[in-house]
């Protein structure tokens, strides 16, 4: 019954064309795939960075001078005695389209190195799950669904981006990094800490 159930929940997302990724997520959720075959891990490596890839393309290299604003604005509140005070501008600062854009560039791009490890051919099986523990980490971000509509709202992601490719809800990105995550921890990195992939 419960795999039953996550399949239909499921399947509303299987009906947008541009989750070409939808099969090899919900194999991954239901642990339907061989994880002990590194060629299959490598695939499926390879197609959670491409969907990922699909939005970070979209979204554009930072202004330096908005990346040196952010960082003096985190210095100026790490200095700050007043603790309530320094909560206070890290809330505003977190809601900014500045902070939002290097918060998930920066995040992007981790996940995208932790990938291409676990992907990597020539890692060995220990550098590969450390890969698979660090990505799933990041795709556990809590901030990245509030980023997202954040950027969406002030331009910096195309408005129909949201609409073609997550059915007029950009939330189902941070959705889909749950899926992943959960299926990673479930039916790679405990068997393999069970001794049970080698």
């Amino acid at each position: 019954m419960y795999k039953l159930a996550i399949k239909l929940s499921m399947i509303f997302i299987l009906f947008y064309p541009s989750f070409s990724n939808a099969d090899k997520a919900m194999q991954l959720m239901l642990g339907e795939f061989d994880a002990h075959s590194r060629n299959e891990r490598i695939e499926l490596a390879v197609d959670i960075l491409n969907y990922i890839n699909k939005l970070a393309n979209y979204l554009p290299t930072q202004k330096p001078s908005e990346i040196e604003w952010v960082n003096k604005e985190l210095n100026s509140i790490h200095k700050l005695d007043d603790k309530e005070a320094a909560f206070s501008r890290m809330v505003d600062l977190r809601f900014t389209p500045e902070y939002s854009h290097r918060e998930s560039s920066n995040l992007f791009m981790q996940i995208n190195n932790a990938l291409k490890c676990a992907a990597n051919k020539e890692s060995e099986i220990k550098q590969e799950m450390s890969c698979w523990a660090l990505a799933g980490l990041l795709m556990k971000n809590p901030e990245i669904e509030d980023s997202l509509k954040i950027l969406l709202d002030s331009g910096r992601i195309p408005k129909d981006i949201e609409k073609n490719m997550y059915g007029g809800d950009i939330t189902r990105f941070a959705q889909w990094l749950a899926i992943y995550e959960k299926g990673i921890y479930e039916y790679i990195l405990v068997p393999y800490l069970a001794n049970k992939i080698q």
